[in-house]
């Protein structure tokens, strides 16, 4: 999924640097820094899986101040427009939660997407079955 969202962050914003693992010093400005923050699943009607996979985009612009916010804040709609759902493993999956935020000149975009797995035991499998028939006749 993080692949995906980097894939439509730069398509959105082509200009601007994309950064997946902590950088404590050198941060290129403006620039986004996208962290998976937390992945659960849990068990639902038999078989299935609730999977939630939480997301946070910080955005830090190059220059700080009173016009920037004006400018974040478009920044802001156009993540959740290019972010509201994605493509992952050949399946759609919508977003259940964006949610941006502006603190001290910073974007955080927080995004949730919930996806249903069905779980299949091995056992199940055909080719673990022997089948013997009988032909009438």
């Amino acid at each position: 999924m993080i692949d995906e969202i980097i894939s439509i962050l730069h398509s959105s914003f082509p200009d601007i640097r994309i950064y997946t693992e902590t950088v404590e010093q050198g941060v290129v400005e403006p620039c986004f820094i996208v962290t998976h923050l937390s992945g659960n699943g849990k068990r639902e009607i038999t078989k299935r899986m609730k999977l939630v996979n939480q997301f946070v985009i910080q955005y830090l612009p190059k220059s700080y101040g009173v016009n920037s916010h004006h400018k974040e804040n478009e920044d802001c709609s156009k993540m959740m427009d290019s972010l509201r759902y994605l493509l992952a493993d050949t399946e759609s999956c919508h977003a259940t939660i964006l949610d941006g935020k502006i603190t001290d000149g910073v974007l955080t975009f927080e995004v949730e997407y919930q996806t249903m797995t069905v779980t299949v035991d091995p056992a199940d499998f055909m080719e673990n079955h022997n089948i013997t028939f009988k032909e009438k006749g």
